[in-house]
C-alpha cells in the first residue's frame, strides 16, 4: 500500500509545507504504479492534499487574526450618524386598507360547519404501514452509514477517471455496470453517491420522466 509520509507531515507544519514540490512528489509515486493501485493512492492523496489546504488556510488565518487583533482601531465599532442613514431609514409608513377590507365583506360568505371525518382503521392496516416506515428509514440510513464508513474521494475519483476516458459521457447504467467489473466494490449505491457527492452533471434520459436511467456528461 502506497503511503505519503511527507503529505502527513506537511499536514503537521502548514506553515513550512512547500504544496507545489509535494504535488510533483505525489506523482513520482503514482507513475510506477498499476491502474487500480494508482487510483486508489491518487484518491488518498488528494484527501491529503485537501486536508493540508485546509491546514495552510487556517494557519493563515490564525496568523492574521494574532497581527490585528491587537490593533486599538480595530476594537470600536464604526459610528453611524443620523445623517448618513438618512437615505436608508424610514421613519413613518401609511397604509391604506380601506378598500380590501370593503371587498372582503362583500364577498365573505358563511361556510356551514362539517361534520368531522371520523373511521376506524385497522390494526393490520396500521402495522403495515408502521413496517413500510421502519424499512424506508433503514434504507435511508444504510445508505449515509456507506457514505461516512467508506472513501468518497476514492469513489469520485474513479467516476471521473472513467468519464474522461470516455469523452463524450455516459448513461448511469453502463457507468455502474463498467465500473463493477474493475472495481467489484462499486455497488449501484456507492456510484450513484459518488456523483452526487462529487458534483456531477446528471440529466435524465428521454421525455420519460420516470425514466430509471439518466446521463452523466463528460
Amino acid at each position: 500500500m502506497v503511503q505519503f509520509p511527507r503529505l502527513q507531515a506537511a499536514i503537521a507544519d502548514p506553515e513550512s509545507a512547500n504544496l507545489a514540490q509535494l504535488w510533483r512528489e505525489v506523482e513520482q509515486q503514482l507513475a510506477g504504479l498499476e491502474r487500480d493501485e494508482k487510483l486508489r493512492a491518487a484518491g488518498e492523496a488528494i484527501a491529503l492534499l485537501a486536508e493540508l489546504h485546509f491546514a495552510r488556510a487556517q494557519w493563515l488565518l490564525n496568523n492574521w487574526e494574532e497581527r490585528w487583533s491587537d490593533r486599538p482601531e480595530f476594537d470600536e465599532e464604526p459610528l453611524l450618524t443620523d445623517d448618513m442613514l438618512a437615505g436608508f431609514l424610514r421613519q413613518t409608513m401609511s397604509l391604506n386598507l380601506d378598500d380590501i377590507l370593503e371587498s372582503f365583506t362583500q364577498t365573505r360568505t358563511r361556510r356551514e360547519p362539517e361534520d368531522p371525518i371520523v373511521g376506524e382503521v385497522e390494526k393490520q392496516a396500521v402495522l403495515n404501514w408502521l413496517e413500510q416506515e421502519t424499512k424506508a428509514q433503514q434504507e435511508k440510513e444504510q445508505a449515509l452509514s456507506v457514505a461516512h464508513d467508506e472513501n468518497v474521494s476514492e469513489w469520485i475519483q474513479l467516476i471521473r477517471t472513467w468519464l474522461q476516458k470516455h469523452h463524450t459521457g455516459a448513461n448511469f447504467s453502463a457507468l455502474a455496470w463498467d465500473l463493477q467489473q474493475t472495481n467489484p466494490h462499486m455497488s449501484l449505491v456507492t456510484v450513484w453517491l459518488g456523483l452526487l457527492l462529487g458534483g456531477f452533471a446528471v440529466e435524465p434520459v428521454g421525455d420519460d420522466f420516470y425514466s430509471q436511467d439518466f446521463w452523466i456528461n463528460g
